[in-house]
């Protein structure tokens, strides 16, 4: 813990992590500090102005794109010394993911706008912006552009946990899990204990379930068949 009690202005800064298809909007500087380097678009926090109003307006100002407050994410602040040459500048950066890459205008401070893939960056960007890419990036998967990331379903009732990464698997892992509850209810005790052994026997062997569901198969067409 720092003693010097000096004095000490403190700035507030937004920047916007905007991500596509495996890819990251960045702006190049028009000015100092590190003009010509790319970075996130962003800027000062104004009077009265709230952090995901600031990233918003600066990412239009500076990109075109438009994104509204709502799909803005906002992570952690920055501001250890020295991340600015200006002084002692505090950043909160926000993420968000579009579903496409949309082409970006270059406005206000930046020079020009691009996306860069994210296994191609800049060989340095400005201020501490790779370290905050870098932390974004591993805990938001830049190429899916759902949104979503590897996540847990877990069962209130048995506690049992299924990974997913899709909307789609996860409906699917509540829809299968739920039906298997339904027929668990079905059985009675001894039902269950048998059950138990035979599900442990198929599941250990998993070709000798897939034949016995043939065997079953075709005996109930014979079956069919006899009938007629």
């Amino acid at each position: 813990m720092t003693t010097d009690t000096h004095e000490e202005t403190i700035r507030l800064t937004a920047d916007v992590v905007l991500l596509a298809a495996g890819h990251v909007l960045l702006i190049q500087r028009r000015w100092d500090p590190f003009e010509g380097f790319w970075a996130f678009p962003g800027g000062h926090v104004d009077a009265g102005e709230d952090e995901g109003d600031a990233a918003a307006r600066e990412l239009e100002e500076e990109t075109g794109i438009i994104v509204p407050v709502a799909d803005l994410t906002q992570m952690r602040s920055y501001g250890a010394p020295g991340r600015d040459p200006r002084g002692r500048y505090v950043t909160v950066p926000f993420t968000a993911t579009l579903p496409e890459i949309v082409t970006p205008t270059a406005g206000d401070d930046a020079a020009t706008a691009r996306w860069w893939p994210l296994a191609d960056l800049p060989p340095q960007l400005a201020f501490d912006h790779a370290k905050i890419l870098a932390d974004i990036a591993n805990t938001q998967p830049a190429n899916d552009p759902s949104g979503w990331d590897q996540a847990d379903f877990r069962c209130g009732r048995c506690g049992a946990r299924h990974t997913v990464r899709t909307e789609s698997d996860y409906l699917k892992a509540v829809g299968v899990h739920r039906d298997a509850h339904a027929m668990w209810d079905r059985l009675d005790p001894i039902e269950r204990d048998g059950f138990l052994s035979m599900l442990r026997t198929f599941l250990s062997v998993p070709d000798l379930a897939t034949e016995l569901l043939a065997v079953a198969d075709r005996q109930q067409h014979q079956v069919g068949d006899d009938s007629r």
